[in-house]
């Protein structure tokens, strides 16, 4: 249904001269609304945290990163904020942001805070951009589990860059990763993180530190594409 939607927009757009801009707004549009579809299909609000996310949050380098004091630290796609409330309690001199495109998985991470408050944890229901369109203040850490897979590689270039210009110093990824952008299927994809980074902040920050560690997981390998934990420092000062 969505992809229907998204070509009769564009039918319609291309017709009228001058109006690229106009079908890129439609389109994310389009595609915001399908996934909104699907997330409060899906009831986020109610999930814990799954097998790739508990493996993610217990690694050693991603509470190296968290917390150093100062640090701030923005989740994309934090669901019911479990993790990233955990997170903001045990590093109480870190800030914690939590973003995700839905509200009712936003609305219980609120009320989870409200039973176990912290005032060093805040949370945004939007779009990753609208969010940093009104919050310019410094990010310094990036976390992402299995939400990264809904952005183009053209969109996640953009996200990184403007990040990247927030003083971004490190990013822990919890994501499918392929050789090159594939589309695993409508709206889904694949990257090559490390070329990804590489092009963004350029070479020699790449080598600054990177690990990853890949693991089975079953809804991932059935797509023929590896599950895998990347962590990035892009900042010799972190």
């Amino acid at each position: 249904m969505s992809q229907l939607l998204s070509q009769t927009v564009k039918r319609i757009v291309k017709s009228i001269p001058g109006t690229n801009r106009v079908l890129r707004m439609s389109l994310r549009i389009l595609r915001k609304q399908y996934w909104r579809h699907n997330l409060r299909r899906e009831n986020l609000a109610e999930i814990g945290p799954n097998f790739p996310n508990q493996l993610f949050w217990s690694q050693t380098e991603l509470i190296q990163i968290m917390s150093p004091p100062g640090t701030t630290v923005l989740e994309l796609g934090c669901q019911n904020g479990k993790a990233l409330h955990a997170a903001a309690i045990r590093f109480p001199g870190s800030k914690f942001l939590g973003v995700d495109i839905s509200r009712e998985a936003i609305a219980a991470a609120k009320a989870l805070t409200s039973q176990k408050p912290t005032e060093n944890v805040a949370w945004f229901a939007g779009d990753i951009f609208e969010f940093l369109k009104a919050n310019t203040e410094p990010i310094h850490v990036l976390c992402s589990c299995a939400t990264l897979i809904y952005f183009s590689e053209k969109e996640l270039e953009q996200l990184l860059s403007v990040l990247r210009d927030r003083g971004l110093k490190a990013l822990a990824l919890c994501e499918v990763t392929a050789r090159g952008q594939r589309s695993v299927k409508e709206h889904i994809y694949a990257h090559n993180y490390e070329a990804i980074i590489a092009k963004v902040f350029g070479k020699k920050n790449r080598g600054l530190n990177y690990s990853k560690t890949p693991f089975k997981y079953e809804p991932w390998e059935s797509q023929n594409f590896e599950g895998a934990i990347h962590f990035f420092k892009v900042s010799a000062t972190l």
